[in-house]
């Protein structure tokens, strides 16, 4: 690829990996001075016993949690983080612990604005690279292997009013501690753990074909694609092995560190609108849009979707780099067919209660998304539209 003018690579999260590490991690909170959390979850999480798992053992070790929240949903709103920022500041807590999926994490983040700084989260924080300073400490424990949320710079709010998804995206976002535990994920059935290594494989592809892509972005990208596609299947039909399971949270964490830093764009954009207007769950509307959004960009990084090829290993020799550039194409879209049969995931829109009547709406959303500006071909209406159709 041609060097780019300037390029920057920041990652301050530290990672610990291991199975059952979420038993444990008292040493590295003592680093972070953190002694009271306040913990940020769901309902689900909640049942399948994963906080008291984590939480036994740190209790073993003198910590204590001031507070919980346990109501996160599925598409977390604006609503949701200021009650987070309120009871934190009630349990005189001095950091956040997120257990839980993309959603978790990300109202966390957004409820950590409004912890050290108040405000209103919309009106105030809305954009990039809006905030002065650091925040509290964030601990970030995912229990799914597919937003990456625990190591990126950006967190994805539901705004009720304007029935909009809003991205926030600012350094002092990013967690401080990320704590990878198969054991995490071990409970996931295949079409939730589908659809977030899905999010994971888009979060990868995006960044390695959008324009700020670097290779230092790129070096994450091309892991993270070829562990998805390694390990996803696999992970879909054996649920209790957590070697698999180890994989895809390694390969969903090296994603999200890769689009931190060269963001995503069109699949992404749609995805939100999608979530904002039909509250399409975001891994699947991802994965549903990931191989048309791809031919809608492959005119304008040819190149680069001829390195892609390379990555999934279907690059054949004397072929053009456009040619080459559509065998990456199906080489995903045929992938997501199998991962599909082994977990019953939907592939078209219409199968999770989308309506055309509101592509018109969707596109529009879609253009004023954030993501628009990454994409390597200018957005249109029209060129919305119909990557919809075609998905539909």
């Amino acid at each position: 690829m041609q060097l780019p003018e300037f390029a920057t690579f920041y990652l301050p999260t530290k990672i610990i990996f291991g199975k059952g590490i979420a038993k444990d991690f008292s040493l590295e909170l003592s680093e972070l001075q953190v002694r009271e959390p306040f913990i940020v979850t769901d309902k689900t999480i909640m049942g399948l016993g994963l906080v008291d798992y984590l939480m036994k053992g740190l209790e073993a070790n003198g910590l204590k949690a001031r507070g919980i929240f346990a109501e996160v949903p599925q598409d977390s709103s604006t609503q949701v983080v200021s009650k987070i920022s309120e009871l934190f500041h009630r349990a005189k807590a001095d950091s956040f612990l997120a257990i839980g999926g993309g959603s978790v994490i990300d109202s966390a983040k957004c409820a950590n604005i409004l912890a050290k700084y108040g405000g209103d989260l919309v009106k105030d924080y809305s954009g990039a690279n809006v905030l002065t300073g650091p925040l509290f400490p964030l601990i970030a424990v995912p229990t799914t292997a597919g937003t990456g949320s625990e190591v990126t710079n950006a967190a994805v709010i539901y705004d009720e009013e304007t029935r909009t998804k809003l991205e926030f995206v600012d350094r002092f976002l990013i967690p401080n501690l990320a704590v990878l535990d198969p054991q995490m994920t071990k409970s996931l059935p295949p079409k939730i753990t589908a659809f977030t290594g899905l999010d994971a494989l888009t979060h990868a592809v995006e960044a390695f074909i959008d324009v700020d892509a670097t290779p230092f972005s790129d070096m994450f990208a091309r892991e993270a694609i070829s562990i998805v596609i390694s390990h996803l299947i696999p992970a879909c039909i054996e649920g209790d092995n957590l070697t698999e399971r180890s994989w895809m949270a390694v390969g969903a964490t090296l994603a999200g560190v890769a689009f931190s830093h060269s963001e995503c764009g069109i699949v992404h954009g749609i995805a939100h609108a999608l979530g904002a207007v039909h509250r399409v769950p975001h891994g699947i509307a991802n994965a549903i849009v990931l191989p048309y959004g791809m031919e809608f960009n492959l005119p304008s990084r040819i190149e680069k979707f001829a390195e892609l090829a390379k990555v999934l290993n279907v690059y054949r020799q004397g072929l053009s780099e456009e040619e080459n550039g559509r065998l990456a194409i199906e080489k995903v879209r045929d992938f997501e067919e199998k991962v599909a049969r082994v977990s019953g995931l939907p592939l078209r829109l219409k199968e999770v209660g989308v309506t055309q009547e509101n592509f018109t709406l969707i596109a529009e959303k879609t253009l004023q998304d954030g993501t628009s500006v990454y994409n390597p071909r200018e957005e249109t209406l029209e060129g919305v539209i119909e990557i919809l159709n075609k998905a539909y």
